[in-house]
C-alpha cells in the first residue's frame, strides 16, 4: 500500500506538471524566476513589478541557470525540480507521522496518500513557493520532535536553522518564528542553558531570514515591498467579515481533506491534552498544532476585507472567500495527523467531537455565507487546489481571455442572495460539501464497526462457548482470537480506506485538470510580441529594444507586461524608458496608439501585439531593413 501511494502521487504530480507549457502567473511565478537569475549571478538588470515575495524559492531555483540560458528551458527545469520537492516531501513527513505511533509501512502509505491531494498536486503545475514550503514545514516538524527526543545542542541548531529556511522562503511563514521560539523557552525545565541560547539564536536567525527577504525585494523590485502588509488593517473589518472568511477557509480545509483536517486537530488537541496530563510537558505536538492553526488564522485574517468578500464592481473573485494556498502547506500536518488517527483506530469520542465540528462549519457556510457569495466570481486554480474537483458546478464557466482584459473583471448579471440547492446557480457549495458528508457517514460505520468487535472481543461477550469460536479451547483462547479477528477486521478497512482515498485522490485530480489547462491557456503562453522580437533577431541580429514605461493600455497591464516581456526576453537588449521619444532603441514597446499620439515616423510589425502592447520600429535604418514584417 505505502509504495501504491507513493507512486500514485508521483504520477498526479508529474500529470500536473505536464501542463505548465509556460508561465502563466506574472507576479507569483515571474517574480521569483527573475529573482533567481538574480542569485544564479547571470544577470538581472531590470526591476521586477509587483508586489514582492520572499526568496527561498528562487535561491533554491537559482542553480538551473547556469545549465541554461533559455528562459522556457529554465521554466520547465524548475517545474521538474518542483516536483522532485513534492515527491520528497513524503520521506520527512513519513518519519514525522511514525511519531504519531504508526509503523513504517503504515507511515510512508499515509504520507502518501496526504500528498495525493488535489490541495497538494495541482501546485505541481506552478514555479512557486508553496512546494519548497510544504517540504520546509515537515522538516521542522519533524526536528521539532528529534529535538523534543533528545534535547541536544546539534538537534536545537537544525531546528533553528529550518525554522530560519521556512521564514525564508514565503512571507506567511513568519507566524513559525515566535511560536518556535516561545516553544524553545519550554525547554527551560529540562536544560536551562539550551534553551536560552537555542531560543535567542533561533530568534536572531529568523530575524534576519526576515530582514534580508524585505531587503532582497527592495533591492529588486520597481517599487515597495507590500506583500501582506494589509494584515493588521483587516482586524478592524469587523467581526461579521472576519467570521465569513474564518468559515470560508475552514469549509475549504474540510471540503478539500474531506473533514479528515477536523479529525487531525482534535486528534492533536487530544494529544496535547494528553501530554500536559501525564507530565505537565508542552512537547512537538503542541509546536505542531500552534503552527498549523496559527498559519491557517494568520490566512483567515489576511483575506478578511469587504472589498474581497462583497466587490462592488466588477466579476469580483470566488477564491477570495474561500482561500486555501497560504493555509494548506501548514493543513497538511493535521491532514496527516487525522489520517494517523485514523489508522491507528478512533474512539467514539473524537469521532463525535469530529463530526460535530464538521457539521456545524459546513452547515454555517451553507447556510450563511454561500447564499451571498461571489460563487461566479473569478477562480485562479492555485488558490483553491482543493475543491477543483467541483469546479464544473460553478454557475459561469471561467473566462478564457487572458487576466490583463478589463472585460475578465465585468460584472456579471447574477443574484444578491441564492440559497444553494443541487440543481440552482449556487449548487456549488451543496456539490462540494456533499463528497465530505459521504465520506464521514462511511468512516462512522467503519469505526463503529470495528470498536464493537474490539470491545465483544475484549469482554469475550462475543464467545458464550467454546462452540461459537472453532478452534477455541478455552474461553481465553477464544477471546485472544477475537481480538486477533478485530485487529485483522482494522487492518482490512484501513487498508480499504488508502485506496478509497488514492482513487478518490486521482478522481479529483483527473476532474481539476480542465481548470488547471484552461488557466494555463488564458494567462500562460509566450507573448507575440516576444516572438517577433526573436525571429527578428534570428533573421537580422539582436536589435534594442525598450519598453516604454509611460504607456498603461488597461488598468494592471503594465506590471504584467514588465515582468513578462523582461523574463522573456533575458539575452536580448531590452531597458525600460519612460521617454521614448529619445530612447535609442531601435525596437519600441509601446500602446496600440503611439504612432497617432507621437506623430513620430514609426512603423508597427504586424501581428506583434500583446498584453495590450504593440512592438514598434523606430526611425533609422532598421525600417527599411523590417519593411516586410509591417
Amino acid at each position: 500500500m505505502a509504495a501504491i501511494a507513493v507512486l500514485t502521487s508521483a504520477i498526479l504530480q508529474i500529470s500536473f506538471a505536464l501542463t505548465a507549457k509556460t508561465p502563466s502567473f506574472p507576479f507569483d511565478e515571474l517574480t521569483l524566476l527573475q529573482y533567481s537569475k538574480y542569485f544564479s549571478g547571470t544577470g538581472m538588470n531590470l526591476p521586477v513589478s509587483g508586489p514582492g515575495y520572499f526568496p527561498g524559492w528562487a535561491i533554491v531555483m537559482a542553480p538551473l541557470w547556469w545549465i541554461t540560458s533559455d528562459p522556457l528551458t529554465m521554466y520547465r527545469y524548475a517545474i521538474g525540480l518542483g516536483v522532485l520537492i513534492g515527491v520528497a516531501t513524503i520521506w520527512p513527513l513519513s518519519h514525522v507521522i511514525e511519531r504519531l505511533k504508526l509503523r513504517r509501512p503504515q507511515a510512508i502509505a499515509v504520507a502518501g496518500v496526504v500528498m495525493c491531494m488535489p490541495s497538494r498536486v495541482v501546485q505541481a503545475g506552478y514555479a512557486m513557493s508553496e512546494k519548497l514550503l510544504c517540504l520546509l514545514i515537515v522538516c521542522t516538524a519533524l526536528a521539532a520532535y528529534r529535538l523534543w527526543e533528545e534535547t541536544t545542542y546539534r538537534r536545537a541548531a537544525m531546528f533553528g536553522i529550518l525554522v530560519s529556511l521556512t521564514v525564508l522562503t514565503h512571507a506567511r511563514a513568519i507566524v513559525v518564528l515566535p511560536i518556535s521560539v516561545a516553544w524553545l523557552l519550554i525547554f527551560f525545565r529540562r536544560d536551562r542553558r539550551l534553551a536560552i541560547i537555542s531560543s535567542c539564536a533561533t530568534a536572531l536567525l529568523g530575524a534576519s531570514a526576515f530582514a534580508l527577504s524585505i531587503e532582497v525585494n527592495q533591492h529588486l523590485l520597481q517599487f515597495q515591498f507590500t506583500q501582506g502588509y494589509s494584515v493588521a488593517g483587516n482586524l478592524f473589518s469587523g467581526a461579521s467579515i472576519i467570521l465569513r472568511t474564518f468559515l470560508g477557509q475552514s469549509w475549504y480545509q474540510i471540503v478539500s481533506s474531506l473533514g479528515i483536517v477536523v479529525v487531525g486537530l482534535v486528534a492533536m488537541v487530544r494529544w496535547v491534552a494528553s501530554d500536559w496530563r501525564s507530565n505537565k510537558q508542552i512537547g512537538a505536538h503542541a509546536w505542531m498544532l500552534t503552527v498549523s492553526v496559527g498559519a491557517f488564522m494568520l490566512s483567515v485574517i489576511a483575506w478578511s476585507n469587504s472589498d474581497g468578500l462583497f466587490p462592488q464592481t466588477g466579476r469580483g473573485r470566488l477564491d477570495a472567500a474561500i482561500y486555501g494556498r497560504y493555509g494548506d502547506p501548514f493543513t497538511m500536518l493535521l491532514v496527516a495527523a487525522g489520517l494517523a488517527a485514523i489508522v491507528r483506530g478512533l474512539r467514539y469520542a473524537p469521532l463525535i467531537w469530529s463530526l460535530c465540528v464538521n457539521g456545524v462549519i459546513l452547515a454555517a457556510t451553507v447556510l450563511w455565507v454561500a447564499p451571498n457569495a461571489n460563487t461566479w466570481g473569478i477562480v485562479t486554480p492555485a488558490h483553491i487546489p482543493g475543491i477543483l474537483p467541483w469546479g464544473s458546478s460553478l454557475p459561469y464557466p471561467q473566462s478564457l481571455e487572458p487576466g490583463w482584459l478589463p472585460s475578465v473583471y465585468q460584472k456579471y448579471g447574477t443574484w444578491s442572495w441564492m440559497m444553494p440547492s443541487w440543481t440552482n446557480r449556487n449548487r456549488f457549495w451543496l456539490h462540494a460539501s456533499s463528497a465530505t458528508l459521504v465520506f464521514l457517514i462511511l468512516l462512522c460505520i467503519a469505526v463503529i464497526c470495528v470498536n464493537r468487535l474490539r470491545r465483544h472481543a475484549q469482554s469475550g461477550s462475543d464467545v458464550p462457548s467454546r462452540s461459537s469460536v472453532p478452534g477455541a479451547s478455552n474461553p481465553l483462547e477464544a477471546q485472544s482470537k477475537g481480538l486477533s479477528r478485530s485487529r485483522l477486521l482494522h487492518s482490512a478497512m484501513t487498508k480499504t480506506l488508502c485506496v478509497m482515498l488514492i482513487l478518490a485522490c486521482c478522481a479529483g485530480s483527473y476532474a481539476a485538470i480542465p481548470m488547471v489547462r484552461n488557466f494555463q491557456l488564458k494567462d500562460g503562453g509566450k507573448p507575440s510580441v516576444v516572438q517577433s522580437i526573436q525571429d527578428i533577431d534570428r533573421r537580422y541580429g539582436t536589435m534594442s529594444v525598450a519598453f516604454d514605461t509611460s504607456c498603461t493600455p488597461h488598468r494592471g497591464s503594465k506590471g504584467w507586461a514588465m515582468n513578462a516581456f523582461s523574463f522573456w526576453l533575458q539575452s536580448d537588449d531590452f531597458s525600460l524608458t519612460s521617454h521614448p521619444r529619445r530612447t535609442k532603441a531601435q525596437l519600441l514597446i509601446s500602446c496600440s496608439d503611439f504612432k497617432e499620439t507621437t506623430h513620430m515616423d514609426v512603423k508597427a510589425v504586424s501581428g506583434a501585439n500583446s498584453i495590450g502592447y504593440q512592438l514598434w520600429v523606430l526611425p533609422g535604418d532598421q525600417q527599411s531593413l523590417l519593411s516586410e514584417l509591417e
